[in-house]
Parts: C-alpha cells; structure tokens; sequence
C-alpha cells in the first residue's frame, strides 16, 4: 500500500475476547458525542443508569468491528431484527469510511437473512449522525419525546430499505 492510499476498515462480528476494547472504544466516544449535544447532568445520569459496560456485555452478540491495519477502528451494534443500537468510531478514525464499512456490511448480513429493512434512533441533534445516516439513504420515518434525567429529548426513527 503506498502512503498516499487509503487504508480500508475490514470488519467482522465481534467475540468474547473483543468485549475490553470495544466497550472502551464505545464508552469514550459516547461520552464525547452526546456531551456535545446533552447537559453534562444527562450524560452523567445516562452513563450511570445505563452502563454501557452492562449493556454491551447483555448485547455482546450483536458487536460488529471495523478494523484499520489490526486497530479498533470503530464499533456497531445491531440486533437481530435489524435494529441499529450503537455505531461509534474512534476518533482517530473518523471520515475513512469506517461507519460505512460496518453498515454497509450490516446491509449484506440482513439482505442475506431475508430482512427488509434496518432500523436506528438517533437524538435530535446529533447532526453529524444524522448527515451520515442521510447520506446513506436511510430514511426519516418518524419523531417522538422522550424524557432523559434533566432533558427533553426528541427521538427520530430512521430505516433503511434493504
């Protein structure tokens, strides 16, 4: 590969020896994003109600990773059912495809599985998830409040058609 080349994320389904990393990974990077765009009390709240060490560890089957030159590039979480529940990518690595690699292979798997389409919940105001999403065709299909600790939220549903 010459300097100049960019380096493609390859990505996999996670396993049990991932876990460490990728709730590191996720933990830090949730933790800056929405503490761009919710009080330092709700993200304070959030974390402590929400563990993300507890919730990637009950999830732990649905991790994706996307990988650049052996580093955890970024990490995504999807259900069975086509449900999106968690896409972060290490900073480092950011706008070098890695959030497209892990959903473009998301797409393949549950085209694969018969699935129609993919779904995700992103907060308004997460501008830069939601230019990404758009930008890959998902689509809006709906908004509704939800109440965080100390902060009215509005949730909006986007799918993606397989």
């Amino acid at each position: 590969m010459t300097d100049n080349a960019p380096e493609i994320p390859s990505v996999r389904r996670a396993g049990p020896d991932d876990l460490a990393a990728a709730m590191a990974l996720v933990d830090a990077v949730w933790t800056s994003s929405n503490s761009e765009m919710l009080p330092p009390e709700t993200v304070a709240a959030l974390k402590q109600q929400n563990s993300i060490a507890n919730v990637m560890a009950s999830r732990s089957q649905d991790l994706w990773l996307a990988e650049i030159d052996g580093a955890l590039a970024g990490v995504m979480g999807i259900d069975a059912t086509g449900y999106l529940w968690a896409c972060y990518v290490d900073p480092a690595f950011q706008r070098k495809g890695v959030a497209s690699s892990l959903v473009d292979a998301a797409a393949d798997h549950f085209r694969s599985k018969d699935l129609d389409s993919l779904t995700l919940d992103l907060i308004e105001g997460n501008d830069s998830a939601t230019a990404f999403y758009q930008s890959k065709g998902w689509i809006e299909r709906g908004r509704r409040p939800e109440s965080l600790p100390g902060f009215d939220a509005t949730v909006i549903r986007y799918d993606f058609s397989l």
